[in-house]
């Protein structure tokens, strides 16, 4: 059972399991909240995803700019290059939903 807090335009603005000061008692939060927490949660996924890859795609260019074997081979370069743009896109996914 939440507790929610509320803006001035009666959004949810807070979710807590237990009573806080300015809180009120939901019986069970509204879908819409739901949905928009989702959306968020995997919009920090996917951009997660593609912070945590960011070094490999660097690592590559700086390696092939200074004149060095790049640590990945072409193909394994563009796997990730793919990857990397299919999280992009479930991306533009998700808030092309809202």
């Amino acid at each position: 059972m939440p507790f929610v807090k509320y803006n001035d335009l009666h959004e949810i603005v807070a979710v807590s399991e237990f009573p806080q000061y300015n809180f009120e008692y939901i019986e069970k939060l509204p879908k819409e909240y739901l949905e928009k927490q989702q959306v968020l949660e995997d919009n920090m996924k996917y951009r997660g995803l593609l912070d945590r890859s960011d070094w490999k795609v660097t690592r590559q260019r700086d390696q092939k700019a200074a004149g060095g074997k790049p640590s990945l081979t072409q193909k394994e370069y563009k796997t990730l290059l793919d990857q990397r743009q299919t999280w992009r896109d479930d991306v533009k996914k998700i808030y092309s939903k809202e």
